[in-house]
C-alpha cells in the first residue's frame, strides 16, 4: 500500500488491528492462566514477547512515529505470536488456534498481493505445524485430518482476497470521482467568487429570488437602492416606502412594486421607477425575468435595474435649452420678417438690385424661422399637434410643394421625377402634408450625389393614400434605419459630408403622419439608395364635397 493511505483504509486497518490484538491477547492470557506449567515452554514466551512487540508497534503507528509502510508488520507479528503459542496450546486446546483466521484475513483484506502471499505462507506453516504436532484424538492418516483445514483456510483466503480486490477497486474509483468532484467544486467556488466580485463592481442593480420569494443573491448596488426606497432586498419595509411611477409623483403601493409583481410571475422590461423621497430621487429602468427549470417548473426570478437619472436629467436640460433658445429666436425672427415686408413696400419698384437682396434676406429669415419651428415641434414644446383633415387636391398640393425642389435639384445635378395619380383627392391636412413632402424630398436630395435620381410617387390603394420618395443615394445601415426617426439623429453619411440639417425633419414627418392615423416606414441598402413610404388609411374616396368634418381633427399629444 502507498504511504498516503485513504481514510477508509486507515479506519478498517484500526478495526483489524484492535480485533487481532484483543484476540491474540486473550489467547496468551488463556495459555498463562489455564495451561499446565509443564506445558508452557519457550514457544509460549516467544509468542507473548511478539504480542508485546505488536502492541508497541501499534502504538507507534497510531502516534505516527513510524511510516505507514510498517503497518504490515502488525498482522505478521500477530500471526507469529499465535503460531508460537499454538505450539504449546495445540495439544491441550486445538480449537483456540481458530483465531489465526483474523490476522490471515487482515493480511488479505488490507495488503493486496503481498498480504495474499503472506497469508498463504502462514496457512502452509500452520498446516506443517499441525502435521508435526498432530491433532489430538484424531485417527487415520495425518494428511486426511489436515485436508479440511487447508481447504477451508484456502477458500477463506481466496474469497477474502477477491472481495478485497473488488472493494478496493470500487473505493479507488469513488476516490477518483470524489477528487474530480472536489476539483469541480473548487472551480465552482472560484467562479462564484469571481461572479460576486463582478456583480458587486458593476453599478447595475441585480437581485435574485427563489420560487418562495426568499433572497438568493443581491449586490451592493441593490442594497443601496432599496435602502433609499425604505425597504430591504428581502422585501421587508424598514421605513416609509418611497417608490414612484415615471411621473415622479405617483407613489407605488406595496403590491405594485417590482418585487411583488415579479413574485406573482410578471415579466416586464425597462420600466421607469423613481426611488427615494421627493427632492432626492434616482431613476432606474427595471426589468424582471422568470427563471424555469428544464421541466418548466419555476425556480425563481431575477430583477435587474439600470440607473438613468443622469440621462433623464440631461434630456430635460436639453429640452429646456431647446425650448428657451427656440422661443428666444422666434420673436426676433418674426419681427425681422415683418419689417422686411414693410421695407419691400417702401422700396422703389425700379430698384431691382435692392429687391433681390431683400428677397434673399427674407427667404433666409423664413428658412431660419421654419427651423426654429421644427425645433419646437421636435422638442415637444409646442401645443399638441392638431391636424384638420379635409378633401384636398393632391395634384396641386404636390406640384406646389415640389416647385422649389426642382430648382434645388437642378443646382445639385440630381434628376427629380414625380408620378401622381390623376384627379386624386384625399382627406388630409394640406399644410401638414406639405411639410411631410418637403421634409422627405429635401432629405432625399441632400443624400443623392450628382447624376442620381429622386423619384416621388403619390397614389391610392383603395381608401389608403400612399406617398413614396425613393433616392439613389448612399443608403443606410440596419442600425441607422432603426434610429432614423429619432429626434436630432443624423446618419454617418450626413456627418461625414457635413450636410445641413438639424436631424429633426424625419421625426417631425413621422409625428404628422401618425397624427393622421398613418404610418411611415423606411427601406434602404447601403450604396443602393433609400425609400420612404407614407400610408394614410381612410383618406381617399369620402367627403368629396369639400366640407370640413369636425371629427377629422386628430390630436397627437406626443408631438
Amino acid at each position: 500500500m502507498p504511504s498516503e493511505v485513504p481514510l477508509s483504509y486507515r479506519r478498517s486497518y484500526e478495526v483489524w488491528q484492535v480485533a487481532t490484538f484483543a484476540l491474540t491477547a486473550v489467547v496468551g492470557f488463556c495459555v498463562i492462566a489455564f495451561a499446565d506449567r509443564d506445558v508452557i515452554g519457550w514457544p509460549t514466551y516467544t509468542g507473548l514477547t511478539l504480542l508485546v512487540l505488536q502492541g508497541l508497534l501499534a502504538a507507534a503507528l497510531t502516534v505516527r512515529l513510524l511510516d505507514a509502510r510498517w503497518r504490515i508488520a502488525a498482522p505478521v507479528l500477530a500471526l507469529a505470536a499465535l503460531v508460537a503459542m499454538g505450539h504449546d496450546l495445540l495439544p491441550v486446546a486445538p480449537m483456540a488456534l481458530i483465531v489465526l483466521i483474523i490476522p490471515l484475513l487482515w493480511l488479505v483484506w488490507e495488503f493486496d498481493g503481498l498480504g495474499f502471499a503472506l497469508s498463504l505462507s502462514a496457512l502452509a506453516v500452520l498446516l506443517v505445524m499441525l502435521h508435526d504436532v498432530g491433532v489430538p484424538g484424531a485417527s487415520g492418516p495425518g494428511w486426511l485430518q489436515l485436508l479440511p483445514v487447508g481447504l477451508v483456510g484456502l477458500a477463506l483466503i481466496v474469497s477474502a482476497h477477491q472481495i478485497a480486490i473488488t472493494l478496493h477497486r470500487r473505493e479507488e474509483e469513488l476516490m477518483v470521482r470524489a477528487e474530480e468532484l472536489r476539483s469541480h467544486l473548487s472551480a465552482s467556488e472560484d467562479r462564484l467568487l469571481l461572479l460576486r466580485g463582478l456583480l458587486d463592481t458593476i453599478d447595475a442593480v441585480i437581485v435574485a429570488y427563489d420560487d418562495d420569494g426568499a433572497l438568493i443573491w443581491d449586490n451592493a448596488a441593490a442594497k443601496r437602492l432599496v435602502g433609499r426606497a425604505g425597504i430591504d432586498t428581502d422585501g421587508q419595509l424598514v421605513d416609509e416606502l418611497h417608490m414612484y411611477a415615471a411621473d415622479r409623483t405617483t407613489r407605488l403601493g406595496v403590491d405594485e412594486i417590482a418585487l411583488a409583481r415579479a413574485h406573482r410571475g410578471e415579466e416586464f422590461d425597462s420600466e421607469l421607477i423613481w426611488f427615494g423621497p421627493p427632492g432626492d430621487q434616482v431613476a432606474h429602468l427595471l426589468s424582471s425575468k422568470q427563471i424555469h427549470r428544464a421541466d418548466a417548473q419555476r425556480y425563481g426570478y431575477v430583477i435587474v435595474g439600470l440607473e438613468v437619472t443622469e440621462l433623464l436629467d440631461s434630456i430635460r436640460v436639453r429640452e429646456e435649452f431647446l425650448t428657451t433658445v427656440s422661443h428666444e429666436l422666434r420673436t426676433p425672427l418674426t419681427s425681422i420678417i415683418g419689417y422686411h415686408e414693410l421695407m419691400e413696400d417702401e422700396i422703389d419698384p425700379a430698384d431691382s438690385g435692392l429687391h433681390k437682396m431683400l428677397a434673399v434676406a427674407q427667404r433666409n429669415a423664413t428658412v431660419l424661422l421654419n427651423r426654429v419651428g421644427q425645433l419646437l415641434q421636435a422638442s415637444g414644446s409646442v401645443e399638441a399637434l392638431v391636424v384638420e383633415r379635409r378633401p384636398t387636391d393632391m395634384d396641386a398640393l404636390l406640384e406646389g410643394t415640389l416647385a422649389p425642389h426642382h430648382a434645388a435639384a437642378a443646382t445639385l445635378g440630381v434628376r427629380l421625377e414625380a408620378c401622381v395619380q390623376q384627379a386624386l383627392k384625399a382627406r388630409v391636412d394640406p399644410g401638414c402634408f406639405e411639410q411631410v413632402v418637403d421634409n422627405l424630398v429635401s432629405n432625399a436630395l441632400k443624400h443623392t450625389p450628382a447624376g442620381g435620381t429622386v423619384q416621388v410617387n403619390l397614389g391610392a390603394g383603395g381608401s389608403t393614400l400612399r406617398f413614396c420618395v425613393t433616392d439613389t443615394g448612399s443608403g443606410m445601415s440596419a442600425s441607422e434605419q432603426r434610429r432614423v426617426f429619432d429626434r436630432f439623429y443624423r446618419t454617418t453619411a450626413a456627418n461625414d459630408q457635413a450636410l445641413q440639417g438639424l436631424g429633426v425633419g424625419l421625426s417631425v414627418a413621422k409625428s404628422i403622419v401618425e397624427a393622421h392615423g398613418g404610418t411611415i416606414t423606411v427601406q434602404s441598402r447601403q450604396g443602393l439608395g433609400t425609400t420612404f413610404v407614407v400610408e394614410i388609411p381612410d383618406a381617399v374616396g369620402s367627403d368629396d364635397d369639400g366640407g370640413d368634418d369636425p371629427s377629422d381633427a386628430v390630436s397627437d399629444d406626443g408631438v
